[in-house]
């Protein structure tokens, strides 16, 4: 597991990136096959992968640098703690761009307006979920050892 840690470490970009990528692609892809094609689906999907991957891949490695600067001891209240923050705000970074690709071109402003809302949310809470459960793998396998305590003279 350490290793595995290790190399999410390492490829925090790709990761970033990724969670913001197949998400997006699945779902544009699945609502390009349910509705009658146009042009513009392509063009939001070219931009959401792009500047979402992006954006993802930046707020991805910022929150785990972020985390490696404030969790410096083997305390798991905070390193959840502030992974569940990160995550949240992480996740949202993730889907920030995609879902503000639907205004491009859209036939119904209201209905975008709500699916950007409920996507920044839901990102955000699974930002939450993920960030606590990679914060307590961090505090665990990635955190150095907690100091030694001095030893108290009893008189």
């Amino acid at each position: 597991m350490k290793r595995l840690c290790e190399a999410y470490v390492k490829h925090i970009r790709i990761f970033g990136a990724l969670m913001c990528i197949i998400p997006f692609s699945i779902v544009s892809v699945f609502l390009m096959t349910q509705t009658p094609f146009r042009e513009v689906y392509l063009l939001r999907l070219a931009l959401g992968i792009v500047f979402g991957g992006m954006a993802g891949a930046l707020g991805n490695e910022y929150m785990v640098q972020n985390f490696f600067f404030r969790v410096t001891r083997k305390d798991y209240a905070l390193g959840i703690t502030h992974g569940c923050v990160g995550g949240f705000l992480a996740g949202t970074m993730t889907a920030w761009f995609p879902p503000l690709t639907l205004f491009i071109s859209s036939t119904d402003i209201e209905q975008a307006k709500t699916i950007l809302i409920l996507s920044w949310l839901g990102a955000g809470l699974t930002g939450v979920a993920v960030g606590g459960v990679f914060g307590w793998f961090g505090v665990r396998y990635l955190v150095g050892e907690p100091p030694a305590t001095p030893a108290t003279n009893a008189v």
